[in-house]
């Protein structure tokens, strides 16, 4: 739930683009994101999903 809700709100946020699935699986941080961060190894320590949704900032005309 967390997840579509997070997706959805940066989805219709006018700084971020979704980042699409073949830039996702090219990017050697992907995998340490999944397993070595805090968050990862705790989904992993319960036996969780792992959901992964990846989003850049755009320039705001008042970034300078």
């Amino acid at each position: 739930d967390l997840h579509a809700w997070m997706v959805k709100h940066l989805e219709e946020h006018p700084l971020f683009e979704r980042i699409s699935d073949e830039e996702v699986e090219k990017d050697p941080v992907v995998p340490l994101v999944r397993t070595e961060t805090e968050e990862g190894k705790k989904v992993e320590r319960n036996n969780g999903q792992k959901f992964l949704a990846c989003f850049r900032r755009l320039a705001n005309s008042s970034d300078g």
